[in-house]
């Protein structure tokens, strides 16, 4: 059993971290790349650059599988504004050889659900979504986004078979 006195020292260890981060639970880096920006510059197999590393361990992506389709997952932990994502969307649509669906999400099975609010791209192979996220459209989206302030989400490109 801990005594009071080692127990007071680790608080007052502990205390300094937390005074560094007090008032910055919402920071959020402004000229950070807008979410949908692709950092695999449309190759799977390998890290993205823009980060500058940190995954440089991971397995080279396996060869797609027969009738594997290919989606961008975009999860926003809160909900954007109606009209200004009705909006968003239309520039989401433009994205070519996608097909863009979005909505909110109704709850998980243990009740609460992390995310609000879905959005997807779904492409039918490889080649398409190489050239959907490659292309002027696609980064478009993440500008249009960061323009209209919605919610920063969290972007993730997904292979299902």
């Amino acid at each position: 059993m801990e005594s009071a006195e080692a127990a007071a020292r680790r608080e007052q260890q502990g205390g300094g971290e937390r005074e560094l981060d007090h008032g910055r639970e919402d920071e959020r880096l402004e000229d950070a790349d807008p979410p949908a920006e692709a950092a695999h510059h449309g190759h799977l197999d390998g890290a993205g650059e823009a980060g500058g590393g940190g995954e440089q361990d991971r397995e080279p992506a396996q060869a797609s599988l027969p009738g594997a389709v290919f989606k961008v997952v975009v999860l926003y932990e809160e909900a954007p504004d109606a009209e200004a994502y009705a909006a968003h969307a239309e520039v989401c649509a433009r994205v070519p050889g996608a097909t863009f669906r979005h909505g909110p999400v109704l709850g998980s099975p243990a009740g609460h659900a992390a995310h609000a609010y879905y959005a997807e791209w779904e492409l039918p192979d490889r080649e398409a979504f190489e050239a959907a996220t490659a292309s002027p459209e696609f980064m478009a989206t993440g500008r249009d986004a960061r323009d209209r302030g919605l919610p920063r989400p969290t972007v993730e490109f997904l292979e299902l078979s």
